[in-house]
């Protein structure tokens, strides 16, 4: 008990930590995905927005910097990434082409386009993007298991990857988040120790994990480093679990057959400065102009809806001698 007590300790210390050190990335992203969606909904400040609707004023958006982006993406569709193994033998070639024909068949069989341009648009409005490997099973029937390349719709689910990508350093651990209803977590969690305790109590154990009305269940990625007789380097292994912050529920504890957590980033353009890392996405620096062009075309929108209809059509003296056709022309 004390062992999973401290395994589950620096679980969470670590999860804080990578939070807290993602926040300042976290909330650029949210930003610049605001601007980056095609419906411009959320390209007015809230409160000022709110103020000029309470008084009748319009807070009209013309999105373009969704465009940028598209342009991006679009580059991306007609350059597709390939695997390629490069043989450093003459005898390993026939292996190189047996192994890319088997990464061929696997991103082909997964979809894989479909995740590597989702992170690429994400990277692209947001300034970073994900891609994963799973196994799933080969078909219904089957228990054997097959490689895929899937997307992440959400990137800010993924917790402790994006830091050590902006200093090229393999992570070391990672999570990716999902809040849950209580209800539901009892649901498919009915034997877990957490099920069985009140809200109340699983919330102060858990510290933080258990929210008013969810619970946050994580998949946590870790590398275990062991020793090795005879040898320098440690044998490196990939542990995956899944914890709600109180335990490791049962029967998710399992190996990577790898020797890094299969959590892919795509950053956009990437600077340290003052020994913190910097992300920066297509759309950042045109947010300024965006919100200049919605500002000046409401204000021209206002002035147009406020001017008064002229009722003079021309000057004095302008039709003299043609008075007649005037008002046969216009019915006066």
């Amino acid at each position: 008990m004390a062992d999973n007590d401290e395994f589950l300790g620096l679980a969470r210390k670590r999860f804080e930590a990578a939070a807290e050190d993602e926040k300042d990335l976290r909330a650029k992203f949210v930003s610049d995905l605001k601007f980056a969606s095609p419906d411009g909904d959320d390209q007015w400040d809230p409160q000022l927005k709110a103020q000029r609707e309470a008084a009748g004023r319009p807070a009209m958006a013309f999105p373009r910097c969704h465009t940028f982006v598209q342009q991006v993406s679009n580059e991306a569709r007609q350059n597709k990434p390939q695997i390629k193994f490069a043989p450093r033998l003459d005898g390993d070639k026939d292996t190189a082409e047996i192994y890319e024909g088997l990464a061929r068949y696997i991103q082909y069989a997964s979809d894989a386009q479909v995740a590597y341009e989702t992170a690429v648009e994400y990277s692209a409005g947001g300034s970073f993007g994900y891609y994963r490997f799973l196994t799933d099973y080969c078909d219904d029937e089957s228990d054997d298991l097959d490689l895929k390349i899937v997307p992440v719709l959400d990137p800010l689910q993924v917790y402790g990857i994006l830091v050590p990508a902006c200093f090229n350093q393999k992570p070391r651990f990672a999570f990716v988040v999902e809040e849950i209803p209580k209800e539901e977590y009892k649901a498919l969690y009915p034997k877990s120790q957490m099920a069985g305790l009140s809200w109340a109590e699983a919330g102060k154990q858990a510290e933080g994990w258990v929210g008013s009305e969810t619970v946050r269940i994580a998949e946590y990625w870790y590398i275990k480093e062991e020793k090795q007789e005879g040898k320098r380097r440690p044998k490196t292994t990939v542990k995956f679990c899944k914890i709600n912050g109180l335990e490791v529920l049962e029967g998710s504890e399992t190996t990577w057959p790898g020797s890094c957590i299969p959590i892919i980033p795509v950053l956009g353009k990437q600077m340290i400065i003052e020994g913190k890392p910097r992300l920066f996405s297509v759309v950042r620096p045109q947010k300024a102009a965006q919100q200049l062009i919605n500002y000046s075309k409401s204000r021209i929108a206002e002035t147009l809806s406020t001017s008064p209809i002229s009722p003079f059509m021309v000057a004095e003296g302008q039709i003299s001698g043609y008075e007649d056709q005037w008002k046969a022309l216009w019915g006066v």
